[in-house]
């Protein structure tokens, strides 16, 4: 780890899908934070939702009074746009939106990571922020946890660059938080993780 970050256990959150939106992963995210040890938990989340780019209703009132530190960014993900009707679009759109995305994204992750001395990362979508992990973990020397759901371990294994990476992104990763036992197992037996770094929380 680089020699002028200090290890600790704080641990910040990065979730597209967070308080104050209801239900599934958001109150799942929202509880670890409220129930972790006060001054443990920081969160990075999102001020819209990427699917209709709507701002989410009620964040500022939230954050200032949820007791634990929440920085917004308008997006943590790409918006959902139309498919691309040739590869050029599809490159343009990489090169114009995703690409200024991703570098607002580590720049303010490794500043959160820094400001508030953190020793974890934890990242609440695997198929969109794998890529952060990685360099965060490269930038930083922090821990990298996945908070994985269902949904993200049942699509076919093989498909595109996604289910093909998935085992590797998941390996290197220091410990692995499954939503289920059918997550757990899924993890364990159909992509061959080690059973001790899966931890189940129900």
């Amino acid at each position: 780890k680089p020699k002028n970050m200090d290890r600790s256990s704080n641990c910040l959150l990065m979730a597209s899908i967070f308080a104050p939106i209801h239900g599934g992963s958001a109150n799942v995210y929202a509880s670890l934070c409220r129930l972790s040890p006060p001054g443990s938990m920081v969160v990075l989340a999102a001020r819209r939702y990427y699917d209709r780019g709507e701002e989410i209703v009620g964040w500022e009132e939230h954050d200032r009074q949820c007791g634990y530190p929440v920085h917004r960014l308008d997006l943590l993900r790409p918006p959902i746009l139309p498919p691309p009707a040739n590869k050029l679009i599809s490159a343009w759109r990489f090169l114009t939106v995703d690409i200024p995305l991703r570098a607002r994204i580590l720049q303010t992750t490794v500043q959160l990571i820094r400001r508030h001395k953190i020793g974890l990362l934890c990242l609440g979508e695997l198929n969109s922020s794998a890529w952060l992990g990685a360099l965060c973990h490269r930038l930083t020397g922090c821990q990298l946890i996945y908070y994985i759901h269902g949904e993200e371990i049942t699509t076919q294994f093989d498909a595109g660059s996604f289910g093909k990476n998935r085992f590797h992104t998941l390996a290197r990763a220091d410990a692995i938080i499954a939503v289920s036992r059918f997550t757990q197992s899924t993890l364990i037996e159909k992509l061959g993780l080690p059973a001790e770094r899966v931890h189940l929380i129900e």
